[in-house]
């Protein structure tokens, strides 16, 4: 049983993910990314809070797909906190990149928003 456990930990991918707009240069963005099990772990602190009508939307980068794979819709709290759990609409082969955009409340299929960070892996 350990030894599967320390297996997949060997196997996560870790991209550290930088403020692209300027805005918020505290801003820490972390995605742990596992290609085996086809899920990950987005953890942001002090990234601005939004208004109502907005949200954050992940990003899975795959030179397979022509556009971005969808990874989830997440707000951050008061302090700029979100930890979101994230399996991607669709199967990704050789993730490359993670990105965030800044969406229409409820996401979006396609990225239309700005891309406030990324960061490959």
């Amino acid at each position: 049983s350990q030894l599967q456990k320390a297996g997949d930990v060997a196997n996560l991918k870790i991209a550290k993910l930088a403020d692209l707009l300027g805005n918020s240069p505290q801003a820490v963005a972390i995605a742990v990314w596992n290609p085996l099990k086809q899920e990950g772990v987005l953890t942001v602190e002090k990234l601005p809070v939004l208004q109502n009508d907005q949200d954050y939307q992940l990003w899975v980068i795959d030179p397979a797909y022509k556009d971005p794979v969808n990874g989830g819709v997440f707000t951050v709290d008061a302090n700029g906190v979100a930890r979101l759990q994230f399996r991607p609409d669709q199967s990704v082969t050789a993730a490359t990149t993670f990105a965030i955009s800044l969406e229409r409340k409820g996401g979006v299929p396609k990225a239309e928003g700005p891309i406030v960070a990324a960061g490959t892996l």
